[in-house]
């Protein structure tokens, strides 16, 4: 068994020491998910949907950045997928802006979500948005081809036998190595700047709301951190694809160069 009392104290320990651990990248995640919840001002009253799904867009997203830095990596996945869905869900309602476009009122008088409203939105990204609706579905399929559903994979995640003792031992965090999280914090960070840029075209399509005054400077510098962040990643792979065990730096340097 596990305290959860102890399991919430060692989680707490984990989010203090993310920033010496992982440096630059793990705070330019937080800058974008910031970008992601400010972007918008002066909303029209029927933005309202919008409004919703944006903001469960950007709580999926901080808690998948908990989730990842606190080792819990199913966890981190099921909010990557759900913001993924809210945020093709958000755009849709820019466009689609009804609220019986989303949900009716069912049989006892309580709203349900109608049916199909996630295909139709789906479908319309596509055929209206290809190259943003191609790349977020690269995400979504690594992620239901791993996580979406239990497997062997996230099964032997927190579990293994123990030929010493012949037993089997559980435990809670996932024994992620350092330098995997370098990794998936700097997918995070590419997701939600894709995300954005889809916010900000189907704005500019459907004005319902109104962007930020700031917007282009804060995207465009946390983009040109991001865009040497993953060419360097990219040489750090090509080293552990050697089979070379690379120690990743905090980057402070790269952080006070930038």
């Amino acid at each position: 068994m596990f305290s959860m009392y102890e399991i919430s104290q060692e989680e707490h320990e984990m989010i203090i020491r993310a920033n010496d651990q992982f440096g630059l990248i793990f705070e330019v995640c937080l800058e974008a998910i910031e970008l992601s919840w400010t972007f918008t001002k002066n909303y029209q009253i029927s933005a309202w949907i919008f409004a919703g799904f944006l903001s469960q867009t950007n709580n999926s997203f901080y808690l998948a950045i908990l989730s990842l830095i606190r080792r819990h990596t199913v966890q981190t996945s099921f909010n990557l997928r759900l913001s993924i869905e809210s945020a093709v869900l958000a755009c849709y309602a820019l466009y689609n802006p009804k609220i019986d476009s989303f949900a009716i009122k069912n049989d006892h008088g309580s709203m349900v979500e109608r049916s199909g409203v996630k295909s139709k939105a789906n479908k319309w990204i596509e055929n209206n948005y290809k190259d943003m609706s191609d790349t977020i579905h690269v995400y979504k399929k690594q992620i239901n081809s791993k996580f979406a559903h239990s497997s062997i994979l996230s099964a032997f995640g927190n579990f293994e036998l123990s030929e010493e003792h012949y037993q089997g031992v559980s435990w809670i965090f996932d024994r992620t190595e350092d330098r995997d999280i370098h990794f998936q914090l700097l997918s995070l960070v590419n997701l939600v700047l894709i995300q954005v840029e889809m916010f900000y075209r189907v704005i500019k399509d459907y004005p319902i709301v109104e962007i930020v005054d700031d917007f282009t400077s804060r995207y465009e510098k946390i983009h040109g951190t991001v865009t040497l962040l993953n060419d360097f990643y990219k040489l750090i792979a090509e080293e552990l694809a050697k089979g070379e065990v690379v120690e990743i730096p905090i980057l402070r340097k790269l952080n006070e160069e930038i």
